[in-house]
């Protein structure tokens, strides 16, 4: 079975389609490698990008994640005028946005994303926009999916990775896919990889700070994936 063989729509859009049960779980069912830009960086996005994705695991596959942090207008103004380091910010905001859950399902799910992490089966980079020597907010909402054959779907939209965005708001997902829109599809690739080597004009890409990553390992309980 691959990507071809799974009703896929053009379009979804929420809350009349459940991207979860429509979309994600049988796409990513058959996927060897999760491209995915989020926009803002929480622990909440990630463990909305755990639907499905136990499967890709099982199949071999990884998954990159683009993320923004979530600044203020104070914060970028002290960043692009020099009052601090760009890193030192980040940082701060990035450890500010991990949250403990009581909730035994979302907690289960953070578990996973946090032993995903240290497996080094998830790896996360940093994305700004980019303009005139100063920086910005990168919020491109923007997803790849591979199988084994060589299948690709490209998605984008309007949907964030939290619940409202999933389950609640009114949102659009446009759905393209290789075997009928190869072009369409290879651009967003470039685009992607573009972003992930950070060489793509417009935008600045940076490696997930080693403390925000040690701090979300600390999450995590031992399990077998």
């Amino acid at each position: 079975m691959s990507l071809k063989d799974i009703n896929i729509e053009s379009e979804y859009r929420i809350p009349r389609d459940n991207i979860v049960s429509d979309f994600y779980l049988p796409v990513l069912s058959q996927a060897v490698q999760y491209d995915r830009s989020v926009g803002y960086f929480s622990s909440d996005a990630l463990i909305k990008i755990s639907y499905g994705i136990c499967q890709l695991i099982q199949n071999g596959g990884k998954i990159r994640l683009l993320v923004s942090p979530n600044l203020s207008e104070e914060d970028y103004n002290a960043i692009n005028e020099g009052y601090r380091k760009r890193e030192e910010i980040v940082e701060e905001k990035l450890i500010a946005s991990i949250s403990s859950y009581e909730d035994y399902f979302q907690n289960e799910r953070f578990n996973l994303i946090c032993e995903l992490i240290a497996q080094n089966h998830l790896d996360i980079k940093i994305a700004f926009s980019y303009n005139n020597g100063k920086i910005g907010l990168y919020h491109e909402k923007m997803g790849l999916i591979h199988d084994n054959s060589e299948n690709i779907i490209s998605f984008t939209g309007s949907m964030n990775e939290t619940e409202n965005g999933m389950f609640n708001n009114y949102e659009t997902v446009d759905v393209f896919k290789s075997w009928d829109d190869m072009e369409r599809v290879q651009r967003k690739m470039i685009a992607f990889e573009n972003l992930w080597k950070n060489s793509e004009k417009g935008a600045i890409t940076f490696e997930f700070p080693n403390a925000v990553k040690k701090e979300i390992i600390k999450h995590n309980k031992k399990r077998e994936l």
